[in-house]
């Protein structure tokens, strides 16, 4: 399920940052709004319809098994998730990247924190650990610093790869925000502590159970793999970008006999 998500994210983020047009990107929210009363909105283009057609039914069919796992509808939360990171992402198109507004350091870092999906993959994949949770529970404080903390390590790590390319293409990250009261590579030392103290604040609510909480372990474990994911992908480079480096890790996981 986690797989299925992240395939599906990477479809969402291609149209939102450039494959659809802001037109689009405005019809698709609206479809997603209206959910089963799609149809009295329409499309704006059939690349739109295709679109809105994979991921309705592939976020029905999600909805349908996490429904049998939980034993309650989740389907309205699962949308909601969804509906919140394609605004942010067309936020960040439509006001950052046009250089019409310039978020702040806390701003840039809880929306990309959103956007990167720190918050929609893993509390969407409690529902299919064979836990059943709670809503108030995942949308308690301890959540929310989990989600918080770990998408800031993503994000963190992902912009220290990525600066020199979105420097060029004049695109808003950390260490760009960071470079207009401090040199490159002042910026880079600071964001590397930053990436440090939350790692080690991600590592200590995973592992050090506070009192009263009633979040399972395995559903905690969830972020600190996903932390994990980030910093294989993007701690010595951008992972994605390097489609033959990305192959090989791959074939020595699953077809490359162990070295005794």
């Amino acid at each position: 399920m986690y797989a299925k998500y992240v395939m599906l994210l990477t479809i969402v983020d291609d149209h939102f940052e450039s494959f659809a047009s802001k037109d689009e990107c405005f019809n698709i929210i609206e479809l997603v709004e209206r959910w089963d009363d799609y149809a009295s909105v329409g499309y704006k283009s059939e690349k739109v319809k295709v679109f809105f057609s994979v991921f309705y039914k592939s976020i029905e069919e999600l909805a349908t098994i996490a429904e049998i796992k939980q034993g309650r509808s989740v389907k309205n939360h699962l949308i909601n998730l969804w509906l919140e990171l394609m605004k942010l992402m067309l936020m960040e198109r439509v006001e950052w990247c046009s250089g019409k507004t310039i978020p702040s350091i806390e701003e840039y870092l809880y929306v990309t924190s959103i956007t990167f999906c720190a918050k929609l993959i893993p509390l969407s994949t409690q529902y299919f650990l064979g836990i059943k949770i709670s809503k108030d529970l995942l949308e308690s404080d301890e959540i929310c610093g989990l989600w918080n903390c770990s998408g800031r390590v993503m994000r963190i790590l992902n912009d220290l790869q990525d600066s020199k390319r979105e420097q060029k293409e004049v695109s808003i990250n950390l260490v760009t925000l960071l470079m207009k009261s401090m040199s490159e590579e002042e910026a880079i030392m600071k964001i590397k502590e930053i990436l440090e103290m939350n790692r080690r604040e991600l590592l200590k609510m995973v592992l050090v159970q506070k009192k009263g909480s009633q979040l399972p372990q395995l559903c905690k474990d969830i972020f600190w793999r996903t932390s994990k994911w980030a910093h294989f992908t993007y701690s010595q480079t951008d992972g994605y970008r390097i489609a033959e480096e990305m192959k090989n890790h791959i074939d020595e996981v699953f077809y490359k006999p162990l070295n005794h």
